[in-house]
């Protein structure tokens, strides 16, 4: 006669208790055929030893290539993109194979047969890292000076938020359709050389080819609102300009003319030589 085992005690509980319960095992306190004087499953009143002894003789032992053979294609020493295959790893319950593979980098990695030979995978993920950027990047300049320079063009013209818009767009200043695209706008202007940014030509003309150049910051002062233009001898300058060309200061022409003097002696005068005005 077996030996009786006991692997739970605790209060005794009928099934039809155990039913009206709702529980779903109970304790008789009586051994099974087993000799098992452990808890019962309600709805079969099955020992529940017996039952996992029962789960584990009639579970499948794991698949490998030591207990089973397999008809399938040899991929070792095969090449899959990034991926050299060394050996067979496993096989698993519904067919399918797993290869130990190499990649490039140097990562090792299972992976299945279907995948290498159908080309979804081709390496170990490398190839996507360091494509990622390449991919997702459309121009790769979105942190130069010449984007930002674009950039601003665009704030200046459109968003009323924008410091300057009041001289820009509030003004009618617009953007020409086709630099609404960056690269179409880089394919117009280029780069801006060392210490030029972008000028329009006509101060009340839209940001277009025809009517941008990169200029210089005393070319782009000479060409604001603000300027007062003498003209003398069919030549029209700014104050400094007229400045730059005679030698003069600025402060020093501003000042002739804040006292009365005309263009021509303005700009006629020698630095050091002045001319009386008669009190009216």
């Amino acid at each position: 006669m077996a030996e009786v085992t006991i692997h739970y005690t605790g209060t005794l509980v009928t099934r039809e208790e155990a039913r009206d319960a709702n529980l779903s095992r109970y304790f008789t306190g009586l051994p099974c055929k087993h000799q098992h004087i452990s808890q019962r499953l309600t709805c079969s009143s099955e020992c529940v030893e017996c039952a996992k002894r029962h789960k584990s003789k009639h579970r499948k032992p794991p698949i490998t290539f030591k207990n089973r053979a397999f008809n399938f294609r040899d991929l070792i020493d095969k090449r899959f993109g990034r991926l050299v295959v060394l050996k067979a790893h496993h096989k698993t319950n519904y067919g399918a194979t797993y290869w130990t593979c190499v990649c490039d980098c140097g990562t090792r990695k299972e992976i299945k047969g279907e995948s290498l030979k159908s080309g979804a995978v081709l390496s170990c993920g490398c190839f996507l890292r360091a494509n990622a950027r390449l991919v997702n990047t459309r121009h790769g300049l979105s942190t130069s000076r010449v984007h930002g320079i674009w950039r601003n063009m665009r704030a200046r013209c459109r968003n009323p938020r924008n410091h300057a818009y009041k001289h820009y767009g509030a003004r009618g200043i617009s953007v020409c359709e086709r630099w609404n695209q960056f690269e179409n706008f880089l394919e117009d202007m280029g780069h801006p050389p060392d210490g030029c940014s972008l000028e329009g030509i006509d101060n009340s003309g839209p940001y277009a080819p025809h009517n941008c150049v990169w200029a210089t910051q005393f070319t782009q002062m000479s060409n604001t609102r603000r300027n007062v233009f003498l003209e003398l001898n069919n030549k029209k300058l700014t104050i400094s300009q007229w400045a730059r060309e005679l030698g003069f200061t600025f402060n020093l022409i501003k000042g002739r003319l804040n006292r009365g003097w005309t263009i021509q002696e303005t700009l006629s005068t020698p630095r050091n030589r002045k001319i009386r005005h008669e009190r009216i």
